[in-house]
């Protein structure tokens, strides 16, 4: 019963980690999405996730321009600003020190001392957006965008389930 339950339990923490997905809003730690209002049409779309590449990251965030543009009853809008960034792991160094006596009557039989040199192996993508949303014809300007096509060509790309406003 109890090597069932482990198994139960392992197959469940693996099918969480593969379904982790860096598209949710941001967590306590800052990863995920968030959006500042700043005007009545305008918004500032901050995207942060490890372990992804830009150009992922980049859709994310114009993903969810995309999606808030649809939310808020507009059918376009325009990247007035954007930022991106990856942020490479940093080196840390550890140093450890340890005496200890199990039944040995020598003091220094189990002296330890060690040294880790290591850090986070994950790389940090940052994207920020600043977008000015619109409705009715679509301006003819290079960074103009269908909030409606978008949503439905990014998260086909990124292989997500359709968005339920586009219905």
């Amino acid at each position: 019963m109890k090597r069932l339950t482990l198994t139960i339990v392992c197959i469940c923490f693996l099918q969480a980690c593969a379904s982790y997905s860096p598209y949710q809003p941001a967590s306590s730690q800052g990863y995920g999405y968030s959006q500042t209002q700043l005007s009545d049409t305008q918004f500032r779309i901050d995207f942060k996730a490890r372990d992804i590449e830009r150009g992922e990251a980049v859709n994310y965030a114009m993903l969810r321009a995309a999606e808030l543009t649809l939310e808020k009853g507009f059918d376009w809008f325009e990247v007035v600003d954007r930022e991106s960034d990856t942020t490479k792991p940093k080196a840390t160094t550890r140093f450890g020190f340890g005496i200890s006596r199990f039944g040995s009557m020598n003091p220094f039989s189990n002296l330890n001392a060690g040294v880790a040199v290591g850090g986070n192996n994950s790389d940090q993508s940052d994207v920020l957006l600043e977008i000015i949303m619109g409705k009715g014809v679509r301006p003819d300007v290079k960074k103009v965008y269908s909030a409606r096509e978008l949503v439905k060509n990014l998260r086909q790309s990124l292989v997500m389930p359709p968005y339920d406003v586009l219905d």
